[in-house]
């Protein structure tokens, strides 16, 4: 069976507010906020990514499968969801990504919600064949980030697995 507490506000023993309840169930915290546990995530790929579609400007990014280390567990390494970043809840995340491959690239972008990120492009000056990424952005909870290298007219491209090379990283610099 379970328990239910009507209340509108937790509070400390000493009077401080910790969290308001408002009547949609919504749930405020006070701006010094304390997790125990950022989501954090470093993720890259176990292997070689073959078939890579880097021309569409919308649809999946890299599907990183590994993590290095996943604090929270919101970084998706299989399932419709692989190599995204599933935000947990509203917050300024930072993202940091990037990719080598056999063949060139002229620019990458994150994903958000399965279309191309606005104001996340970062266009290399020539093409080569390493692109990266970085950005700090407010996202909400159950936003889903991917990360995309792009060449026009590439459809079936190598993403390499390599240890320098290859990474996406980020996590959750303060909760909102």
């Amino acid at each position: 069976m379970a328990s239910i507490i009507a209340v509108n506000e937790l509070q400390h023993t000493n009077g401080t507010t910790a969290a308001t309840i408002a009547s949609d169930g919504k749930v405020t915290l006070p701006q010094h906020l304390l997790l125990t546990q950022y989501p954090h995530f470093e993720a890259n790929l176990s292997s070689d990514m073959t078939g890579f579609n880097s021309d569409g400007a919308h649809g999946a990014g890299v599907a990183f499968n590994n993590t290095l280390y996943n604090i929270g567990n919101h970084f998706k390494t299989s399932g419709t969801d692989i190599g995204l970043f599933v935000v947990p809840f509203d917050g300024i995340y930072y993202l940091d990504a990037a990719t080598i491959t056999p063949n060139t690239m002229a620019q990458s972008w994150f994903t958000l919600n399965n279309a191309r990120m606005p104001r996340s492009d970062f266009v290399m000056g020539t093409s080569v064949n390493r692109v990266s990424n970085k950005m700090i952005k407010q996202f909400s909870a159950g936003d889903k980030i991917g990360f995309h290298p792009y060449r026009s007219g590439a459809t079936n491209l190598t993403i390499s697995s390599n240890t320098n090379h290859t990474w996406f990283r980020g996590g959750l610099l303060q909760a909102l």
